[in-house]
C-alpha cells in the first residue's frame, strides 16, 4: 500500500508560493484590526476586532465556530 497523500519528501516552489502568500494574507488582515485571540491554552485565532481591541459580531460568530469544531467549551 502507498501513501499517495503525503508521497513527497522535499518541499516544492508551490508549497513556499502558497506559504509566502498566507503570510501576506495575514500581514493584511493584521493591518485591518485583525488580532490573534487565544480561545485555548494551545490554539489562538485570527479574528477582526474593533478599536478597543474586542472581537466584533463577525469575530465572535468565528470564535464559536472554531470552538464548536474543536469540541472546547
Amino acid at each position: 500500500m502507498e501513501n499517495w497523500i503525503n508521497d513527497k519528501s522535499v518541499v516544492s516552489e508551490k508549497d513556499k508560493r502558497t506559504l509566502e502568500r498566507a503570510k501576506q494574507n495575514e500581514c493584511i488582515e493584521l493591518e485591518n484590526g485583525f488580532q490573534w485571540i487565544k480561545i485555548d491554552p494551545r490554539v489562538k485565532i485570527l479574528v477582526p476586532c474593533d478599536k478597543n481591541g474586542k472581537p466584533t459580531a463577525d469575530g465572535k460568530r468565528k470564535i464559536e465556530l472554531f470552538k464548536a469544531h474543536l469540541g472546547i467549551k
